[in-house]
């Protein structure tokens, strides 16, 4: 069905779309639903797999799979501000990662203050995704690095942790474990960052489990994939426009989806 904008899916959980902004979403007073982000830093499409990512692989058979998912850039801040606001990097002014000056212009809306009267946080595992660049706006609770990166982790138990039972929530939470250097132990790079993605996979498991119970609508992506061994400038995404980094895993579960659909 063509192409499919990494928001899209969000837009569907959501039930609403930023072409109506600044309409916001009234939570409804029998019940408390939740709408949960979970994004992989550096997560190609090849590596979503039952092999590659076994938890997030047996929730998206329970969902909605969309094969042709792509990201506006291969940087970090760009790409989640999409994420966050439905608009391209040069709408949006998050041009560049926040470190580097850039930032979301102060009109744009974003996600978050779509949700007028839900709990919100987000729990983020590297300066590029987090408070700087005007990634914190809109959120009750921002929790995410001053500087450099941290294990996914201290993201997913933070998150698990402020999970509310009795009010509709909005929740993001960003691991970063496949972004380099890697830490595996493979014999080469492609098979080390093939142990950073499982590795994430397994970091993402109890919160997943979490948000299953809680019911949640839950969409899984990435802000970008990674330049492997296929081109010249390996291992710099940010240099790259192929599918290996622009192509990205994207998918919906919800507890109403009676069956996995791959678009």
């Amino acid at each position: 069905r063509g192409t499919v904008p990494v928001m899209f899916l969000l837009f569907l959980a959501c039930q609403f779309s930023f072409e109506d902004a600044p309409t916001k979403q009234v939570p409804d007073p029998n019940g408390a639903p939740m709408v949960a982000l979970v994004t992989i830093d550096t997560w190609r499409f090849d590596h979503f797999s039952e092999t590659h990512t076994p938890k997030l692989w047996a929730l998206a058979q329970e969902g909605e799979r969309f094969e042709q998912a792509y990201s506006p850039m291969g940087l970090t801040t760009p790409a989640h501000a999409t994420m966050l606001t439905g608009l391209p990097p040069w709408e949006h002014g998050a041009e560049a990662n926040n470190h580097h000056g850039y930032r979301l212009r102060p009109d744009v809306p974003v996600l978050p203050e779509m949700f007028e009267g839900w709990a919100s946080a987000a729990f983020v595992s590297a300066y590029p995704a987090g408070p700087e660049g005007g990634m914190r706006r809109g959120w009750d609770v921002f929790d995410g690095p001053e500087s450099g990166e941290r294990s996914g982790d201290i993201a997913v138990s933070r998150a698990i942790d402020w999970i509310p039972e009795d009010k509709p929530a909005l929740l993001w939470v960003h691991v970063y474990e496949p972004h380099g250097p890697y830490e595996g132990r493979g014999s080469d790079e492609r098979s080390r960052y093939a142990e950073e993605v499982l590795k994430a996979d397994l970091i993402l498991a109890p919160l997943i489990d979490k948000l299953k119970e809680r019911g949640a609508n839950i969409v899984v992506t990435s802000d970008h994939g990674e330049v492997l061994d296929e081109e010249r400038c390996g291992y710099q995404h940010e240099r790259s426009i192929s599918d290996h980094v622009l192509r990205v895993p994207l998918f919906r579960w919800s507890p109403t989806i009676e069956t996995s659909v791959n678009h």
